[in-house]
This record gives C-alpha cells, structure tokens and sequence, in this order.
C-alpha cells in the first residue's frame, strides 16, 4: 500500500470513528482531538475538512460551534490562510465566553506577528492581558519596537522615539529599547547620550552589553575621550572578566600605542583568563605583530601559528552564540523574536 493510500485510509477510519461517536458537549473535545491530529502533523488540509464536517452537525450549543470555529482558525493559521482565520477570529474575539476570548485575541496577535502588523497586534491585546501577563507586556513593547524600527526606516526619527517611549512604557526591561534609542542618537551625532542610553543596558540584562561596544567606542572617539572608553572598559572587566572587554581595551592601546602594546594587553588578559575568543585574537595580532616588526624572533612558527588559528576558528563557530531561555533553540545571530519558538526577548547571548 502506497504512503498516499495509507494516509487516505487513516483519515477514513478516523472520520467514520467521528462520526460513530455521538457528538454531544461531553464527546466534542474527542472529536477535535481526533482532527488535531491531522494539524499537529503538518496536515492541516485534512484537519479542515474534518472541523468543517463537524461546523454542519446539529446537536451543539452556540459555545461548543465557537471552540469548533476556534480550531478550525488555528487549522487556517497552520495552512497560511491567514485572512480566513483573521475572519474567524475577529467575531471569536466578541464571544461571551472568557476563555474564548482569550484563546482568540492569543492567535489573533500572532496571526498580525505573521503579516507584520503591528498596529493591530497591539490593539488585540486587551488591557487585562496586558495588566496580568508579562508575557503579552513583553510582545506588546517589542510590537512598538517594530513600529520604531519602521519609522527610523523611513527617516522619521520624531515617530521612532515615540514608539520607543511606549514600548517603554509597557516593558522597562526590554533592552531592544536602549539598543535602538542607542543607534538613533548615535547616528544624530548625540553621543553623550547615546552612551548613557546602550550602558543603561546593564541595569536590564548585562550580558547583552558587549554587543554595544562597537557603538559605544565609536561615540567615544567622536568625544575624544579615550581614557574614559579605557577605564569604562577595565570596570566591565573587573566586575564581569568578559572577552569582549578585553579585545576592545587591546584595540583602544593599539590606536593609542600600536600593535605591540596591545598584544602585550592580550597576552595579559589571556593568561589572567584563558578564552578561546582571546586566543583567536591572540594569534591573529601575533601574527600582525610580525608584519609590522620582521625584526623581532618569531616565538610562533608561521604555519604552526595559522594551523591553530584555523581550528580555533572551526571550535568558535561550533559554539552557539545565542541561545533561547525559552525553548533552546540556538544560533550565531542575534533575534528578538526567538525563530522557532516564537517568544521574545528570550533569545540571549551565551558566550562574551
């Protein structure tokens, strides 16, 4: 028996047990069990046709049709129809029903995540969601987040800070806020308060904070204030031993006092802490270091040194740089929606 007959045949047995099964308010929950498992294998063209047969049948009060319509929005979700399920859902949202209610504006939100609008996301979630669930706070700043990335896509720094200050409003803690708020001030030449925006970060969430370095050094050289980036930099040092730190306090010496100081100051944090990423960065200026002075002994052999280089490299990519606190997908780049599980902000840096 081919796979499709086999299929054709499972689906058969399973719309004759449904229907063999006396469809009352005690047997409904059965009966959507039974199409569910169509959708939950990917099949949701099947799980369709089964909670459509089931939308026809008498014997149901008018909360039993709403769960029905319910799956049903959720088996046009799973397909791509989003505007079907979208059709169903905003009459869902007005049921009776509490837990109907919630369950619909739930799927609803995520249908406007889907096509990206924002505006109804937001206006989806109900205020009670919103006063009781951190979860939905969380989703709702970073809604206004999207809407601020939009705006300072179309130039309009004005609408960006706005949005910025109602994502605010709803989740002080979402670290996206400083980050963007950072860039726009940044890239407006405001770089006392950009720096006062990206090291709010650590109060939050400070492992993201290294990620900012590269825009926090550039606000301090457009300040001129190198001492000030040296010292910032020795206290994340101090109060976390990050790499990250490291490798920029090497990169301030080489600007100020060339390649051999900074190695000297790698050398020095390696030992002091062995990291793999110091070491990538330990042999890479090595190696620099003999370009600029051939006269010095090579310590290192030429080919011994890039060998180690290569398979340091290999170990780094094979280490995960975020991981999801939520459902433990990982990856090497940074999302604020987590691309498996669909949660935000729980997609966090691993390694710095």
């Amino acid at each position: 028996m081919q796979p499709t007959q086999l299929a054709d045949t499972e689906e058969d047995v399973i719309s004759h047990l449904m229907q063999a099964l006396h469809l009352s308010s005690d047997t409904l929950d059965a009966h959507l069990a039974f199409a569910n498992l169509f959708r939950q294998r990917g099949d949701s063209a099947k799980a369709i046709r089964l909670h459509q047969n089931l939308c026809g049948r008498s014997g149901l009060n008018a909360y039993d049709q709403q769960k029905i319509y319910l799956e049903l929005a959720r088996d046009y979700q799973a397909a791509g129809l989003l505007d079907r399920a979208e059709h169903l859902l905003l009459d869902l949202v007005k049921s009776p029903h509490a837990d109907l209610r919630r369950q619909s504006r739930i799927l609803l939100t995520k249908i406007y995540e889907q096509e990206r609008e924002w505006h109804k996301a937001i206006q989806t979630l109900s205020p009670y969601m919103l006063r009781d669930h951190y979860r939905f706070r969380r989703a709702c700043s970073h809604y206004y987040c999207e809407l601020a990335a939009y705006a300072t896509r179309q130039q309009d720094t004005q609408a960006a800070y706005a949005y910025l200050q109602q994502a605010q409003q709803q989740d002080e803690a979402n670290i996206r806020i400083y980050w963007m708020r950072g860039e726009l001030q940044l890239a407006q030449a405001q770089y006392t308060a950009a720096l006062a925006s990206l090291q709010s970060i650590q109060t939050y969430q400070a492992p993201f904070l290294p990620l900012t370095f590269a825009m926090q050094q550039a606000a301090y050289q457009a300040l001129d204030a190198w001492p000030q980036w040296q010292d910032y930099l020795e206290t994340c040092l101090r109060d976390y031993q990050w790499s990250s730190a490291a490798l920029y306090l090497a990169q301030a010496y080489r600007q100020q006092k060339g390649a051999h100081a900074a190695l000297q100051v790698l050398k020095h944090f390696f030992v002091r802490d062995p990291q793999l990423n110091l070491a990538l960065h330990l042999l890479e200026w090595h190696q620099l270091e003999q370009q600029e002075f051939p006269h010095l002994p090579q310590k290192i052999d030429r080919q011994v040194s890039e060998a180690f280089y290569t398979l340091l490299l290999e170990l780094q990519n094979k280490m995960p740089a975020f991981l999801c606190q939520n459902c433990g997908f990982s990856g090497h780049t940074l999302y604020w929606q987590c691309p498996k599980c669909q949660h935000w902000g729980t997609y966090q840096p691993q390694h710095q």
